[in-house]
């Protein structure tokens, strides 16, 4: 970290999470008995993608966005698409800022954002990882609806890893050249620690 800071200076920021429970890492997938880990493919270590905490930290900031009743939505706006980038879909029927398609002032809809994400890796070896478990209830039940299928089953629990509760975490973010104002990452460094 201490390289990667002398490095970039001004350009980059760097927050130490600690986990307060355990962390899951990619339970995307809808079956939990698949559930992936993300680990570092040299060293073994489990990491948070990069793209995973820029989907948190924009979910932080649209939440702030919907909360901002002033003109200064406006602004916030503007800084929000400096940062994570827009796409049309994101205005579209579905997209999380169709509620705010009319601040664009027609502004194009694609807009590359200022600040990469890096993947989160631990900062000591406190990232342990463990087998936490979740039970699938009842199967038949669920499919029939017959409450006599309730006695006739017993769930099974299945196993998936997690890190450990204490662990310490560095999220990283640079300036990627876009745009070189370094208020981009004092904001960005809010919406990261909101999300956290």
């Amino acid at each position: 970290m201490s390289l990667f800071q002398s490095s970039y200076k001004d350009r980059c920021l760097v927050i130490i999470g600690k986990l307060e429970g355990r962390l899951a890492i990619n339970l995307a997938d809808a079956l939990v008995p698949n559930a992936g880990i993300a680990l570092d493919r040299l060293f073994g270590l489990p990491y948070i993608p990069g793209s995973a905490v820029k989907g948190c930290a924009r979910h932080a900031a649209i939440a702030r966005l919907r909360q901002v009743q002033d003109s200064n939505k406006k602004t916030l706006f503007d800084q929000f698409r400096r940062i994570f980038g827009t796409s049309a879909n994101d205005f579209g029927s579905n997209g999380q800022l169709r509620n705010f398609v009319e601040l664009l002032n027609g502004a194009p809809k694609n807009l590359k954002g200022a600040v990469s994400f890096l993947p989160s890796y631990p900062v000591d070896e406190g990232a342990r990882l463990v087998v936490d478990l979740t039970n699938v209830h009842y199967l038949d039940y669920y499919r029939t609806g017959n409450i006599t299928d309730l006695s006739k089953e017993k769930p099974r629990p299945n196993p998936f890893p997690a890190v450990e509760t204490g662990a310490r975490f560095a999220f990283c973010a640079i300036l990627n050249g876009i745009d070189p104002d370094t208020a981009l990452l004092r904001a960005t460094r809010k919406f990261i620690e909101e999300a956290l």
